[in-house]
């Protein structure tokens, strides 16, 4: 078994090698090939996502002395960091080993902390099915499965068809339609309608940036889109210069503006961005609302900071959720309903209902001859009837 810091010229048994040219590899802005040997980025923030299939993986690095440190997350877990420097000048050193994972897909994001990062390969069991291009979706497992009616019967969730953006190019804070507000500017050339404007490669005239003397965080801008919309996704896209190893969004929530106030539909937390890198964050909500905003609580930095683009967008649905019955020969092992078996009960409608009297059945000759009183006792078939808040006698 590979071990970290240990030179693996090849892959081991079992396992295959795939190199940082992959296409599967997906690469943020900053990332250089370096004369064949190896992916480098100079950008602290700058990502690199994939998805691999095992139970198993193997990080190699291109060793080399000006390497700086990594972190890896794998399916959405706590970042791990390791070591892009080990020991010698030399490639296919092992920077990173995860063992012990479920046999099945799981997403992958590699961050670079410290300059320079750097990829040369990844090793996954040659068994199973190797790389593919990143896809969240894999780990969010369908853990629906029940049997009713002696049939099995999973949820399905609602499916979307593409997402649509809900503001047009903006060219002022009030033009073509709606309206863009926020909570403070640096000055002219820096307004908010200009993080609504479609354009991703420029900074001045082309980004919100919070003011000079009171643009520190907390900040907020909102857009009215002048009708009701359901808004399921948002994007936002980083400042397109160096400066955004201080002034990337670190903390934020999304907001809807209702009765007089703004409720929060959802709040994210980020890693460290590249520059111009866009990332796309979706969120449930069954409600439409008129007015949005992005509330940013926190930045990388400590001072004023800029926005180049954000988007709101809605969604078409290809698919209302709704249950649908398995064939019978489909799942027939007690494993099946440890791995795919209803483990969150939420997504049942519960109501609150009063059941009819029951009559109690009269047991006082059952009583010894010291008690008082009468007795009386009936039975409730538990199976049927869940989270009883009351008994009236």
């Amino acid at each position: 078994m590979a071990t970290i810091g240990q030179q693996l010229t090849a892959a081991e048994n079992g396992y295959k090698r795939y190199l940082f040219m992959d296409s599967n590899f997906n690469y943020s802005n900053g990332w250089l090939n370096n004369s064949g040997s190896d992916m480098i980025s100079y950008t602290e923030g700058s990502t690199v996502r994939f998805n691999f299939y095992g139970t198993s993986l193997t990080v190699l690095v291109y060793s080399w002395s000006n390497r700086g440190n990594m972190s890896i997350s794998i399916d959405g877990q706590e970042p791990l960091a390791y070591k892009g420097y080990h020991s010698a000048n030399a490639n296919n050193y092992v920077g990173f080993v995860a063992t012990g994972l479920t046999d099945r897909w799981h997403t992958v994001i590699i961050t670079v902390l410290s300059s320079l990062g750097t990829l040369r390969a990844v090793d996954v069991q040659s068994n199973g099915l190797g790389i593919s291009t990143y896809d969240e979706s894999v780990v969010k497992k369908d853990r629906t499965l029940i049997l009713h009616n002696d049939k099995y019967k999973k949820w399905n969730p609602e499916v979307k068809g593409g997402y649509f953006s809900v503001v047009p190019a903006m060219t002022s804070a009030t033009t073509p339609t709606g309206i863009v507000e926020q909570s403070s500017i640096w000055g002219s050339g820096y307004e908010g309608f200009r993080a609504f404007d479609k354009k991703l490669n420029v900074h001045a005239n082309g980004a919100w940036h919070t003011g000079q003397t009171n643009g520190a965080v907390p900040q907020w801008i909102s857009y009215d889109i002048g009708k009701l919309k359901r808004v399921v996704r948002v994007a936002i896209t980083a400042r397109v210069d160096s400066y955004v190893t201080t002034q990337g969004v670190k903390n934020f929530i999304v907001q809807a503006y209702e009765n007089g106030a703004y409720v929060d539909l959802a709040e994210f937390n980020t890693i460290p961005w590249a520059a111009g890198e866009t990332r796309t964050f979706d969120f449930n909500n069954s409600k439409h609302y008129q007015k949005y905003r992005l509330y940013i609580k926190s930045t990388y930095g400590t001072s004023a900071f800029a926005i180049t683009e954000i988007d709101f967008l809605e969604s078409v649905i290809d698919s209302s959720a709704h249950w649908s019955a398995y064939d019978t020969e489909t799942i027939s092992t007690f494993h099946d309903f440890l791995e795919w078996g209803m483990e969150d009960r939420n997504i049942f409608e519960r109501k609150s209902s009063e059941l009819p009297p029951i009559p109690l059945i009269n047991i006082t000759q059952n009583t010894t001859s010291h008690e008082q009183g009468s007795a009386y006792s009936q039975s409730l078939n538990l199976s049927k009837y869940t989270s009883i808040q009351s008994i009236k006698m």
